[in-house]
């Protein structure tokens, strides 16, 4: 979620800190049957809002290490 600090638009700032745990089980996108799953085991943004949020602005999901 840090990549997406250089956004600076106050409306998806706003947008940003409402999804902020998404993914984490707690958040606001959370409750749903498609979004249930931890952001640990997950290969994306939190949520398809921040998601799209991300690709609008051109901020890239970070990669984690490749296994070996």
């Amino acid at each position: 979620m840090r990549r997406l600090n250089v956004i600076e638009d106050p409306l998806i700032r706003r947008i940003l800190a409402v999804h902020l745990d998404c993914g984490s089980g707690t958040g606001a996108c959370d409750g749903m049957e498609a979004e249930g799953v931890p952001l640990s085991e997950r290969n994306g943004w939190g949520c398809e809002t921040t998601e799209l949020i991300a690709q609008h602005y051109g901020v890239d999901f970070p990669e984690g290490p490749e296994d070996d």
